[in-house]
């Protein structure tokens, strides 16, 4: 069995990571690890981002046995009426300081942004960069990263309850509710992060 360290505290996504990993080993967020660092998230792709957040944090721990990872993602959405804006600037889209933003403040600004330009929906995708930093079994350092892109559209008014982020704008191809109406387990083999970590679970399945 593995552990996994995931580069966040979102509490959102890390049940996401937990619904999808939890039976690999266990799964625990910066905050139950006692990891307090937060890199910078100033690259201008959502894989540097990725992989930056997770050697970052792997080179904080002392040296863990095979079986132990760290695992960090940088996503968002990308709107192809704002030129594939907010991308990865999407948890802090609406900051003054580019500090993150609260998600309602998040999906306000897309709201006025779509408003803005006259139309009430865009196609859009959803995007996420998964990477994996580890110690192979003999001792080599791994380093893993996973694209996965969810496709739809972005409206201009919030629908739905569920998920976290921009999922109460999203609707995916195929599908007439946003990603925050429909079921958890619907989400999770629709979301892009979930196309992500099928590739991690595939990676790791080769290091068994």
């Amino acid at each position: 069995m593995f552990q996994f360290i995931i580069a966040s505290n979102n509490e959102g996504k890390i049940k996401e990571f937990r619904a999808m990993l939890g039976d690999l080993g266990r799964v625990m967020s910066q905050r139950e690890a006692n990891i307090r660092l937060e890199p910078e998230e100033n690259a201008q792709s959502f894989e540097e981002n990725a992989l930056k957040k997770a050697k970052a944090i792997f080179n904080t721990l002392p040296r863990e046995p095979y079986g132990t990872f760290i695992l960090a993602d940088d996503s968002g959405i990308c709107v192809d009426v704002l030129g594939g804006e907010p991308g990865v600037r999407s948890a802090r889209y609406a900051s003054k300081n580019d500090k993150n933003a609260t998600d309602e403040a998040n999906r306000y600004k897309l709201i006025q942004e779509l408003r803005s330009h006259g139309v009430p929906s865009s196609p859009a995708r959803f995007v996420a960069c998964v990477a994996l930093v580890g110690m192979g079994a003999r001792g080599e350092r791994i380093e893993f990263v996973a694209r996965g892109e969810c496709e739809g559209r972005v409206i201009d008014e919030e629908r739905g309850k569920n998920g976290f982020g921009y999922d109460r704008l999203f609707i995916p191809d195929g599908l007439e509710e946003t990603l925050a109406e429909v079921a958890p387990e619907i989400k999770n083999r629709l979301s892009h992060r979930y196309k992500a970590l099928l590739q991690v679970r595939a990676h790791l399945a080769a290091l068994m």
